[in-house]
């Protein structure tokens, strides 16, 4: 898909505008509404709210992952999301189909790394790994722009891969493996660099 598009509100005809998500907002345990820029979230496994301004699972998925996704009508894109509290299993998710198919970024190995993959029929497929001591307030942006794809931590490039896997998916997310105590904040999608 192109670039020029218009899409959310307030963006000038033939520029994608950023959608953005503070998840500030009333609490609730059976939805995620709406972003900030009117684009409905959609949970498609697990019961998703929002908690003192955070995005959480509130109930998770019995499959033992769970995700939610805002269409945004556009491929190459820049995802980014706050890990609040961060765990193993916590994703940020790009170029999503289905449950079984889609990008992800997740904390790893008991906190040891963030790595990039891509689940292909349901399986995890591994395009790269950064080994870091994960911290609360970790930035996480995945930037998908064509076949390539770039991980920035904190605002550094620390993960690049080219892949055409799933290359014209338009829906973005968040997701986790079946924890309730990871948050997320500060969500965005944004035009791919």
């Amino acid at each position: 898909m192109s670039r020029m598009l218009l899409l959310g509100t307030g963006g000038p005809l033939g520029v994608f505008a950023t959608i953005t998500d503070s998840f500030d907002r009333a609490p609730s345990s059976s939805s995620l509404g709406n972003t900030d820029t009117g684009q409905a979230w959609v949970a498609v496994l697990g019961t998703w709210g929002i908690s003192g301004n955070l995005a959480y699972v509130a109930t998770p998925d019995a499959g033992g992952t769970d995700l939610a996704y805002v269409e945004a009508s556009e491929n190459d894109v820049a995802v980014q999301v706050t890990f609040t509290t961060v765990d193993q299993g916590h994703r940020l998710i790009g170029r999503y189909v289905d449950a079984s198919n889609y990008l992800f970024v997740s904390a790893e190995g008991g906190g040891a790394a963030y790595a990039l993959y891509k689940r292909v029929a349901g399986v995890n497929i591994s395009l790269g790994s950064y080994a870091v001591s994960i911290a609360n307030g970790d930035v996480l942006k995945l930037n998908m722009n064509g076949n390539d794809l770039t991980v920035y931590l904190n605002g550094t490039s620390r993960i690049t891969a080219n892949n055409a896997f799933n290359n014209t998916a338009t829906k973005h997310g968040i997701g986790v493996t079946s924890f309730t105590t990871h948050r997320w904040n500060d969500f965005s999608i944004a035009a791919a660099a």
